[in-house]
This record gives structure tokens, sequence and C-alpha cells, in this order.
């Protein structure tokens, strides 16, 4: 899986392939993980003001520029 491509649940939480819950196990099919359509980034950028990203990726990088200061 591509690690560019992002995933959603129906919670909202949003991940990358590779945070994501592995594609197939207990977690990705009681949760309704799938990839986010086109037309829900756009919709998510329009409401939320920034474009969807991984939050686990986000994450990593905030720790890391906080430790840099």
């Amino acid at each position: 899986m591509n690690k560019n491509l992002l995933l959603w649940n129906e919670a909202g939480q949003i991940a990358c392939s590779e945070h994501a819950p592995f594609r197939g196990s207990d977690t990705w099919r009681a949760e309704r993980w799938r990839p986010i359509r086109v037309c829900e980034r756009v919709d998510f950028e329009a409401e939320m003001e920034r474009a969807p990203a991984c939050e686990t990726c986000e994450a990593i990088k905030r720790r890391a520029t906080e430790a840099s200061s």
C-alpha cells in the first residue's frame, strides 16, 4: 500500500497506510477503515481549513520539532 494513501474510519480517525490498522484485521473491519476519496479530501479541507493528514505522522513531526527547540 502507498504511504501517501490516506485512510479513515467511521470515527474520523485519519492514518496513512503505515499507521492504519492491518488491512483485514479485526480492528480494520470493526472500525470500517477505508481510503479517503478525493471529494472527501476537498470537503475536509474546506471545513477544517487544512488538508487531511495522518494523525500519527503529524504527532511524530510535532514531537521532533518540540525536542529540537
